[in-house]
């Protein structure tokens, strides 16, 4: 029945979305969608507590999230977006206290994102953003961010037991802590993939960097290193480190990655999974783990593959469309 809605609410948005960005609110089992030049921010304002939001293809704005919502957007890769085009939030995102529980799916956040107050068990999926930022004390706890690509640089100095699994990860990486856990991430800040991070754990993951002294140079300390892969063989400092694989020549670790530049034209598949096994007998980076990397992010809402809309009436006048859309299991 769940998906059934989905689809429902998805042809709607996009028969609707031919002539004009409309955004549909799922609020106690019915449906409600709004257009005009803040479709999106109507949406929120209308919205309650436990309500869904989805969001179409389209650049949007947005206000301060303040409520306990699901949104879900098209998706960012640009070949499994094609048909809908992908969804943007072109200003700053910002999380208040009343947010627990907010879910993100299938968005590109162009502006980042900024955790203003103490907020919990957010869940960021699949999305793209222009960094990070918890910015409030007592700090947020129990976030988990699970197959996004982040492309600014990342501060987790106020949030507490985050868990980062299965991200490609660009900027810096600041302020992992106790309780934090990195997991089966791509690190791609070629001179210093993380900063100021102590008592973390790091397992499975793998850095694609030149800098062997980052470690220590730049204050991470006593973070635990297992079964990571790394492109060179790092200075540990005062960090324990296990079985890791050190000094692995990048061309020799993915399908295709060339360089130290994240594309959406790469493709991070190992080349052989066999040899780079995780602490948990699955393999290193992307692919492994509980939460694998999905090809093309494509959100858990039904994905609309190809549609096709006239743009008249024919002479009964019905408008012909054909709309060609693929169920998702997770």
């Amino acid at each position: 029945m769940k998906k059934i809605i989905f689809i429902f609410i998805m042809l709607l948005c996009t028969m609707a979305a031919h002539s004009q960005k409309t955004v549909a609110l799922h609020h106690n089992g019915t449906v409600v969608m709004f257009a005009g030049t803040t479709p999106f921010i109507d949406a929120y304002n209308a919205a309650s507590n436990l309500d869904t939001i989805y969001l179409p293809g389209g650049v949007f704005s947005t206000v301060d999230m303040d409520k306990q919502l699901a949104i879900y957007g098209a998706g960012h890769y640009p070949d499994s977006s094609m048909a809908t085009g992908k969804t943007v939030i072109a200003n700053t995102f910002t999380i208040n206290s009343n947010a627990d529980s907010l879910l993100l799916e299938g968005i590109e956040f162009n502006a980042g994102v900024f955790i203003g107050a103490t907020v919990n068990h957010l869940k960021f999926k699949r999305n793209i953003f222009q960094g990070i930022t918890y910015n409030a004390l007592p700090a947020s706890s129990y976030s988990r961010f699970e197959g996004n690509v982040i492309r600014g640089n990342t501060n987790i100095n106020y949030s507490n037991n985050t868990m980062f699994v299965n991200n490609i990860i660009i900027g810096s990486f600041a302020y992992a802590k106790n309780g934090d856990v990195l997991r089966n991430n791509i690190f791609m800040a070629v001179s210093y993939p993380i900063s100021s991070c102590s008592y973390a754990l790091f397992e499975n993951n793998i850095f694609l960097t030149n800098n062997p002294g980052f470690l220590p140079a730049h204050t991470n300390e006593y973070n635990t290193f297992s079964n990571n892969v790394f492109t060179m063989q790092p200075g540990w400092g005062l960090n324990p480190d296990y079985n890791n694989y050190i000094n692995v020549d990048i061309s020799l670790i993915f399908v295709n990655v060339p360089d130290y530049a994240f594309s959406y034209a790469h493709n991070f598949h190992l080349q052989n999974p066999a040899v780079y096994i995780g602490v948990d007998a699955t393999q290193c980076g992307l692919y492994g783990g509980m939460f694998g990397y999905k090809e093309g992010a494509v959100p858990v809402n039904p994905h609309i593959r190809q549609k096709t809309i006239s743009s008249t009436t024919d002479a009964s006048g019905n408008l012909n469309v054909n709309i060609t859309v693929a169920a998702q299991n997770n």
